[in-house]
């Protein structure tokens, strides 16, 4: 029981990172026998403090049961001007990571922000 209690300001910081080390792989095999295209969905949010901006990315996919999987692939702080370029950049990062290439992809969902438009 006291390894459920965290020791450090860092544990809950090093769990989450083992949980993704231990299962990034597995979601990247998940995505590769994935039936038929994926749907990458995708937004932005920034923090009224202007500190936070996020990049959520969640990929949509059919898997060999059939059975809808949606994966979030990523919350990351962007850091840096809310312009398709840069929004781009981290999205492509993202798909890189999980070996999500432009034959895979079916559509983006994103709202209708400019910026959005520009990353596609």
């Amino acid at each position: 029981m006291t390894e459920l209690v965290p020791q450090s300001h860092n544990t809950a910081r090093k769990w989450i990172i083992d949980e993704f080390s231990k299962n990034h792989s597995k979601i990247v095999e998940s995505i590769a026998k994935a039936r038929g295209k994926v749907t990458i969905s995708f937004d932005r949010w920034k923090a009224n403090n202007d500190i936070l901006n996020l990049l959520r990315v969640v990929v949509h996919y059919l898997r060999d049961d059939y059975r809808l999987h949606n994966v979030v692939l990523a919350m990351r702080d962007t850091l840096g001007s809310h312009i398709g370029t840069n929004i781009a950049n981290h999205l492509f990062d993202v798909l890189k990571d999980y070996q999500i290439n432009s034959k895979q992809i079916a559509y983006f969902t994103a709202d209708n922000a400019t910026n959005n438009d520009k990353a596609l």
